[in-house]
């Protein structure tokens, strides 16, 4: 699949990028990120710039699966996260500690979204924030999601103003929408220790997850080709099967 120039960011400006939680895949994420900023400016563009939303506080037991320092816990995740790249490369992303609503969907204008959340209620708030309103300027929507040792990262398109009269690629409401079906319970469970986090989910389930995803952004935003637009991943079996871009004539108009 050959992307539609009109899909593309613009390249004369850096491309704006919201990420909504940033626990275990979230902070994986937001470092593979700097590496994807840095290779847009090698290949001549302005790169990205980033803005985190979460509103949680790091607690000892994250930091066994998330990119928190000792001196960090009590303080908040997107915070911390976003002053220690900007420090560290000399950056000016952004940094919102608080849930995101629609409200910043306005506020905060985005190319691409990227959620890692772990609850339907927080997918569910940001479906309707980019597919609500005719006036939405997202074009992709990138969802991680997983259990204790499988995952899935989606790649797809939001229905909004950008896709109304063409065949978007199917987004993670497309292909799973339980997952955004609030009348489910949530696996939310918080863990109070290190043991107990790492029962509930697998050591490097996120590490794998979140550099799949950045993936499938190095080839949308870089090489501007998709043959696959997700993964559906298993540690325990150690396997990844992709998610092949369906012909235009099965997608979800």
């Amino acid at each position: 699949m050959w992307l539609n120039r009109s899909d593309i960011p613009n390249r004369r400006r850096p491309v704006r990028l919201s990420m909504i939680g940033c626990g275990g895949s979230g902070s994986m994420m937001l470092s593979h990120l700097t590496h994807l900023h840095l290779a847009l400016q090698a290949h001549g563009y302005p790169g990205l710039h980033v803005t985190v939303f979460d509103p949680g506080l790091v607690r000892e037991a994250n930091r066994v699966r998330q990119r928190f320092l000792p001196s960090e816990v009590g303080l908040n995740k997107a915070e911390c996260l976003v002053h220690r790249i900007n420090l560290t490369m000399g950056l000016g992303w952004a940094a919102v500690p608080e849930r995101f609503t629609t409200h910043w969907a306005n506020a905060v204008p985005a190319d691409v979204v990227v959620t890692c959340l772990d609850t339907r209620s927080g997918r569910r708030a940001v479906y309707r924030a980019y597919t609500t309103s005719l006036y939405r300027h997202t074009r992709f929507w990138l969802d991680l999601g997983n259990g204790r040792t499988t995952g899935q990262c989606l790649l797809g398109q939001p229905h909004n103003r950008w896709h109304l009269r063409r065949h978007a690629l199917p987004d993670i409401a497309a292909l799973m929408p339980d997952l955004l079906d609030t009348t489910l319970p949530d696996d939310d469970v918080k863990s109070c220790s290190a043991l107990e986090a790492l029962e509930s989910q697998g050591l490097y389930i996120n590490t794998t997850l979140s550099a799949l995803a950045a993936e499938l952004l190095h080839q949308l935003l870089i090489e501007r080709k998709l043959t696959h637009h997700g993964a559906y991943l298993n540690l325990q079996t150690l396997s990844v099967n992709g998610v092949p871009v369906p012909h235009p004539t099965q997608r979800a108009g």
